[in-house]
């Protein structure tokens, strides 16, 4: 079992095109990021469109947006 809260996001950016080819993360509460990554990797916004998406707090999946 999980003994801990602590996790991270890796989110990553082409330089030119900032342009989000994938992400890698680690939570005990992962589940909810699969969602929201997997439709940023395939809808392909830009780092900064992803950051503006409306997220709800304090759910996990608000992290995308603060990544």
């Amino acid at each position: 079992m999980w003994e801990h809260d602590d996790g991270f996001i890796k989110i990553f950016c082409r330089k030119t095109s900032r342009i989000l080819p994938g992400a890698v993360f680690l939570s005990p509460h992962a589940i909810e990021l699969i969602h929201p990554l997997t439709l940023a990797v395939q809808k392909r916004p830009t780092v900064d469109e992803l950051a503006s998406t409306f997220t709800v707090f304090p759910r996990l999946s608000g992290s995308v947006a603060d990544s």
